[in-house]
């Protein structure tokens, strides 16, 4: 599941509204032509979505046109496996993400450090910390995730354990 972090902060760079974008939109003209090949299939209702999801998909289609070709590869497959998900794990991950991007940006640094560094762990390593997590009991969990706010689930409260 740690490599959804990585996929979620691209997905949210991705679909981030930028602060500056007109809230009235944009013509379907006004868009670069990189964009509008990547976005052909939003061209007949491009002037009835809202001016943020406009903006999201634009950035996102441009971020798309300068990817290469093993970028777009694996982005593919990620979306591929997204999909492929319940939708109760795939908002559980939306909600850790949400949590995420709400973290003072100090906070942030740390989250993405520490998965940065699981990333780096030999294969071996990052088995048996899965594996210890799964063979905790869900006190121990709870503990664990009591001392790490953005593992704690939404729903959860201290005085709800």
């Amino acid at each position: 599941m740690s490599k959804w972090i990585g996929f979620l902060c691209m997905l949210g760079l991705c679909t981030a509204v930028m602060a500056d974008e007109s809230s009235a939109g944009m013509d379907w003209s006004a868009l670069e032509p990189e964009a509008q090949t990547v976005l052909k299939p939003y061209e007949g209702q491009w002037s009835t979505l809202p001016a943020e999801r406009q903006a999201a998909l634009r950035k996102g289609a441009l971020r798309w046109s300068h990817m290469g070709d093993e970028q777009k590869a694996k982005v593919k497959e990620r979306f591929t496996e997204w999909q492929s998900m319940p939708a109760p794990q795939r908002e559980a991950i939306r909600e850790r993400f949400t949590r995420f991007r709400q973290l003072p940006a100090t906070e942030q640094g740390q989250v993405l450090r520490r998965y940065e560094w699981f990333k780096g762990l030999p294969a071996a390593d990052r088995a048996r910390l899965k594996e210890r997590w799964q063979n905790m009991t869900p006190d121990q969990r709870r503990e664990l995730m009591d001392r790490r706010p953005l593992l704690r689930p939404k729903a959860q409260t201290n005085n709800g354990r």
